[in-house]
């Protein structure tokens, strides 16, 4: 499977839930988006899934950061790119891998990505992840 660059740190926990995804050999590939500041549609989405040949193989597209505007006393408006956290990546990535398995959002679809999150969550404190707040604050948001 096809991880890009900036999101490689995600793949053990891809490896890990595995065992509980039976269609993630249909998975292809997962790449990294970022919004740019000129963008006039209003992101909607942290992440898609994709079915492409013929739907034999799934492309994830993970938001690595988001816009964040805000007004100045002017009334300009001032948009910053800011990354998204360890933990949201995660929690998007447990929400459309859990579609390889359920294609539709009901209860099985959110019961399994519920259960690869505490997989996730469960990896990151054996990891030493401690606080969202921390990463936060380092990264000045």
């Amino acid at each position: 499977m096809r991880i890009s660059p900036e999101l490689e740190w995600i793949r053990p926990f891809v490896e890990l839930v595995s065992p509980k995804l039976p269609h993630i050999k249909l998975l292809d590939s997962i790449k990294s988006r970022r919004p740019k500041e000129n963008c006039s549609e209003n992101q909607t989405f942290h992440g898609q899934i994709t079915k492409w040949y013929d739907g034999e193989k799934h492309l994830i597209t993970l938001y690595t950061h988001y816009l964040k505007f805000t007004i100045k006393k002017n009334d300009n408006v001032e948009i910053e790119i800011k990354p998204y956290t360890t933990l949201d990546i995660l929690k998007h990535l447990a929400h459309e891998l859990a579609h390889l398995e359920h294609w539709d959002h009901n209860a099985f679809h959110w019961a399994l990505e519920n259960e690869l999150g505490k997989v996730f969550a469960v990896k990151l404190a054996l990891d030493g992840y401690t606080r969202e707040e921390d990463e936060l604050k380092e990264h000045g948001i």
